[in-house]
């Protein structure tokens, strides 16, 4: 496996856990918006477009670590 394909790989592994984390962080804001917890609402909808920004350039990383520890 090439480190380019491993790479790819880890991204798209990061970006779909990035997707999945944004929509149930997305689910828990409202909530908390709706039961009025005060600056809950803002910090989960930062955390939510970090992740979706850092979960990528992660995997993007870690790919290649870990494709190349699997490959003994």
């Amino acid at each position: 496996m090439t480190p380019l394909f491993a790479s790819l790989i880890g991204a798209g592994a990061g970006l779909v856990l990035g997707l999945a984390d944004y929509v149930v962080l997305g689910r828990a804001g409202d909530t908390a918006r709706r039961d009025g917890t005060r600056g809950a609402g803002s910090i989960v909808a930062l955390i939510r477009v970090l992740q979706l920004i850092l979960l990528p350039v992660a995997g993007w990383f870690l790919g290649p670590l870990v494709a190349s520890n699997l490959a003994g």
